[in-house]
């Protein structure tokens, strides 16, 4: 099914089921199936908590109703094997697997379709478990039954054809496997057509099966065009709602980091930036849910001129498939009420042209593999012209801003962490091999270490400096960087870069590292304020979830001009008169300054989640601050100073909201974010912004500047050596 139908189709499939609970009872067939059909669209969708209850439902009627060997059990059977498996939870599909075969075999026989997708599901199975000596047999007769019954182009031939080819790729039969990819895309083509995920996905893995053969260009065609089908994909999933929004995406993003790990492996570092930027994009957008107008979704990777060519022919060949066979699926549902003899002829004359379409659509996609490849000197000289093109709109950027500025990009894949580095003369690939999951654990008990102060995190701090940093250290010093800018990726927006530690100092001695998001990359370059007023807003009191901040008072006189002492010019509000239209009014006058001392708890979902406690004890969103026109035109710095971050949520929450607060304050106007990684100690706190603020008010500083000396000068007073309280501050945005 079209995810461009599933909003639509959602929406039918819970009435569905509401209408078959109510008329025909909860333990009827018809409820069962409006269950595992509700079931399949949340699959579709990576919405496994939803999926899975109304799949056991569904077994559980009709295993009652019907019996444990009906073929409408057997169906149950598979559908929740193949969500178990979609779920890497391979022990509790194997079962489901097998005896939903042994039911088709003894109800339905050995030759029928039913019975060889149960063995393609089983075979695939055993395959995922590494156990090939059992998975490819039973593939292969599958295969063999679904062309003997359903025809060699039917779309669920096509699904076995795909499913043994995948296994041939891993067994590293590469000769065998790429045969059986090109005809399986073929018939999704026209089945499905070239805009469709299930076709996408196909395409990717056969550009990774050309890529094992050494043939990168026709490979990195291919993925871009399933990249960008995604990109549409990801536009259309967005309308039904932002958890469905999120899962999907999720399950999609290594998909973009393959194509992205590929390119800068093949040296084309401005394209692998585009794809990892696009990514980054897409996790904000999910995070903060802008308007539909700003949805950086429509961006997509560009194509070189040769690619172009290729894949107009391309889309030529696949529309031409297309349409013969939607021709040929609306003859065959004719045929059931009869066809008349030019029906019948047609019906004819298009299945022909099905076998020549389909023999081109492969014999195409050779020629384009040889002819990409065989491009030689002049392709090279065609991608280092986009390249180049690419790199110098990244080091204009990086120029305008200082010729001792850097971007240091990473991106985690499944076992290494990229880098990409640009600098104002050179951009350049490293990387570090290590498996996702310890590089998680690595940064988890590392910030365990840094939130208690009596720990010593030097060995853990060393630990993830060789990892993350050690790779592109000679290359930061022979450009003589002095600021970072960091586009961090996963849980390692959950780390204090500063805190790494090189077995002689703490990073935070030799750079400054600001945080860098490319959604608002323009906002780097805008003109700050030489001196600032500041506006002073404030909570001391407790409330639920909450302790009081019993320094925060203390914080604001030492900074904002008041009777108890100060030395910016200001105005401050605490408590009761802390309240949103309060922040609304200092946030639209001229403060270049605003700062908040308060709670704000940073929860891992969507801008619904996370909030900051305003002194009236109310609870302001951050859909609110989007959508109740906050704005912080005139702010160069918004400053939280309690900000309280958990290490997320759930399972898969990887940081995102970190970034998003930035990005949505951005959108609002603020230039820069200053936050913090974790609740910090009030005393400590106070100390550094009224230091942060003196250094930068003195005109001499940049912010990023200001904040690392201050940072620097917290870490002397050996009461606040430990990074507990100098590492959690992030600078997020325009540092200068």
């Amino acid at each position: 099914m079209e995810l461009a139908q599933y909003e639509k189709t959602l929406q039918l499939r819970v009435r569905v089921l509401s209408i078959s609970e109510k008329w025909m009872g909860l333990e009827h067939p018809d409820t069962a199936w409006a269950l595992s059909n509700l079931s399949l669209i949340y699959k579709a969708l990576a919405q496994y908590d939803n999926a899975l209850p109304l799949q056991f439902r569904a077994l559980s009627i009709f295993g009652k109703v019907l019996g444990l060997e009906h073929p409408d059990t057997a169906s149950a059977m598979g559908n929740l094997e193949s969500l178990y498996f979609a779920m890497g939870q391979y022990d509790n599909a194997l079962p489901l697997a097998i005896k939903a075969l042994a039911v088709r075999e003894k109800v339905q026989g050995l030759g029928h379709s039913d019975t060889a997708s149960a063995m393609g599901n089983l075979g695939s199975l055993y395959s995922a478990m590494g156990q090939y000596d059992k998975g490819l047999p039973l593939t292969v007769k599958a295969l063999a039954i679904k062309e003997k019954v359903l025809g060699p182009e039917h779309p669920d031939t096509a699904l076995t054809l795909a499913n043994l080819a995948l296994m041939y790729s891993n067994l590293t039969q590469h000769n065998k496997a790429l045969p059986l990819q090109v005809r399986a895309l073929a018939i999704w083509e026209n089945a499905l057509g070239p805009d469709h995920p299930s076709t996408a996905k196909l395409k990717v893995e056969l550009a990774t099966e050309i890529l094992w053969q050494g043939n990168p260009e026709s490979a990195f065609a291919l993925m871009k065009s399933a990249i960008n089908t995604l990109q549409v994909q990801r536009q259309l999933v967005s309308r039904i709602g932002s958890s469905e929004l999120k899962s999907y995406s999720d399950s999609l993003s290594s998909w973009y980091q393959a194509l992205a790990d590929a390119l800068i492996e093949q040296g084309r570092l401005s394209e692998g930036q585009q794809v990892l930027d696009m990514l980054k994009e897409d996790e904000q957008f999910e995070f903060i849910r802008r308007a539909s107008d700003a949805d950086p979704r429509g961006s997509r990777i560009g194509y070189t001129g040769t690619e172009q060519v290729w894949l107009k022919r391309y889309r030529e060949i696949a529309d031409q498939l297309g349409k013969l066979g939607a021709e040929e699926r609306e003859l065959e549902k004719q045929a059931k009420l009869g066809l008349t003899p030019e029906q019948k002829q047609r019906q004819q004359a298009i299945a022909a042209d099905l076998k020549v379409a389909q023999s081109a659509f492969q014999s195409y996609l050779g020629e384009m593999r040889e002819g990409l490849a065989q491009k030689g000197q002049a392709r090279k000289v065609e991608v280092e012209e986009i390249s180049d093109q690419a790199m110098r709109e990244s080091q204009s950027l990086i120029k305008g801003l200082g010729d001792d500025v850097a971007l240091l990009q990473y991106y985690v894949t499944d076992k290494r962490v990229g880098m990409l580095l640009t600098t104002p003369g050179i951009q350049l690939a490293r990387n570090s091999a290590i498996d996702s999951k310890e590089l998680n654990r690595k940064i988890g008990e590392f910030r365990r270490l840094l939130q208690d102060p009596k720990s010593n995190p030097v060995a853990a701090a060393q630990d993830l400096y060789r990892i993350l940093v050690a790779p592109v250290e000679k290359d930061l010093k022979d450009a003589k960087i002095k600021t970072v800018m960091l586009s961090l990726d996963g849980a390692l927006r959950y780390l204090p870069f500063g805190a790494l530690h090189d077995g002689k100092q703490y990073l935070i001695s030799q750079w400054n590292l600001p945080m860098y998001t490319s959604v608002t990359k323009n906002r780097l370059r805008d003109a700050v304020s030489p001196q600032w007023q500041a506006a002073g807003l404030g909570v001391t009191k407790a409330w639920p979830e909450f302790k009081p901040l019993a320094g925060v008072k203390a914080e604001m006189g030492a900074i904002v001009k008041t009777a108890a002492g100060g030395f910016m010019p200001g105005e401050v509000y605490l408590d009761e008169a802390f309240t949103a239209k309060r922040l609304m009014d200092v946030g639209q006058r001229k403060f270049p300054l605003m700062h908040v001392a308060s709670h704000f708890r940073f929860s891992p979902g969507t801008e619904v989640n996370s909030f900051l406690l305003l002194g009236d004890g109310e609870r302001l969103t951050l859909g609110d601050i989007r959508t109740q026109n906050y704005r912080f035109d005139n702010v160069d710095l918004l400053t939280l100073s309690a900000c309280d971050t958990g290490l997320g949520g759930g399972r898969d929450e990887q940081g995102k909201e970190i970034e998003g607060f930035g990005v949505i304050a951005q959108q609002q106007g603020a230039k820069a974010i200053l936050a913090t990684l974790w609740p910090v100690a009030d005393q400590s706190t106070a100390t550094l912004m009224a230091d942060m603020y003196r250094r930068r008010q003195s005109g001499s500083l940049t912010k990023i500047e200001a904040l690392r000396q201050s940072q620097l000068a917290l870490m002397l007073r050996t009461k606040y050596a430990h990074p507990y309280y100098w590492a959690p501050f992030i600078l997020m945005g325009n540092w200068k």
